[in-house]
């Protein structure tokens, strides 16, 4: 499994650069970029970098407290858990890309009013999305558990977790939107806010947390803080967005 998921990785990564050279009619160079010219990739891929690890280091955290626990059927319980919320979150992946690509595009050609307006369209599409992949969260373990395990004993300890995990699928993913929304909107400070206080919160959580219950406590209050920051960051957004529409400030 690990080397189909690392030879697939190549190959999509391959692909992909293969396709956008020649639609884009890159001309490769022996040149090495400056480091003036890298600086806004940097900021961005530096961005991104910080709150991926920092995600994936509390999510591995959670399995930490779990097996901690002692408990064969909480981490079993766990890993189907963590899995299934895996698999929904990618819901939200399209919506947070979208917002990353197009209000960018719409900012810099001058229509700050048609990046606000998708940008209202995408945050209430991320709502639709939230409840609709929480709602599966917690429906497919409580009706359909042989799904996931034909263990009675582990079906019910997943059972347990179902309405945490139904609550922190719906936090994580209007989350995930707004971190798209700000980084096509460039207020990376925002975006990385939101990153890193919210994983202090669950880092916190995790540090208090005991088994299956405290681990899947901290993912709940992970996307809660995380939501609620980005939610906090709005007004702010919009009163950029305002200036550039009035033409008090420029895009750059």
């Amino acid at each position: 499994a690990a080397a189909a998921t690392a030879l697939s990785s190549y190959v999509g990564a391959g692909v992909a650069i293969v396709v956008l050279s020649t639609k884009l009619k890159v001309r490769w160079s022996s040149r090495i970029p400056k480091v003036k010219e890298l600086l806004p990739f940097l900021q961005i891929s530096g961005a991104l970098l910080v709150s991926s690890v920092l995600a994936g280091l509390t999510y591995s955290g959670t399995t930490r407290v779990v097996n901690s626990s002692g408990s064969v059927m909480e981490s079993a319980a766990h890993q189907i858990g963590l899995q299934t919320w895996w698999f929904l979150s990618y819901f939200a992946t399209p919506l947070a890309l979208a917002a990353q690509s197009i209000a960018p595009r719409e900012l810099a050609e001058g229509r700050p009013s048609i990046a606000k307006s998708l940008t209202n369209r995408i945050i209430v599409m991320s709502l639709t999305v939230a409840c609709g992949v929480g709602v599966t969260n917690w429906a497919l373990p409580t009706f359909v558990p042989a799904m996931f395990t034909q263990d009675a004993a582990v079906a019910k300890t997943l059972q347990s977790v179902t309405l945490k995990a139904m609550v922190a699928q719906v936090l994580i993913t209007v989350g995930s939107v707004l971190d798209g929304v700000y980084i096509g909107t460039g207020r990376l400070r925002q975006y990385l806010f939101a990153g890193v206080s919210s994983t202090i919160v669950a880092w916190t959580m995790l540090y208090y947390g005991v088994g299956l219950q405290g681990a899947w406590t901290a993912l709940v209050c992970l996307g809660l803080s995380r939501t609620l920051v980005n939610v906090g960051g709005l007004p702010r957004l919009y009163h950029k967005l305002w200036l550039l529409q009035s033409g008090k400030e420029k895009w750059q």
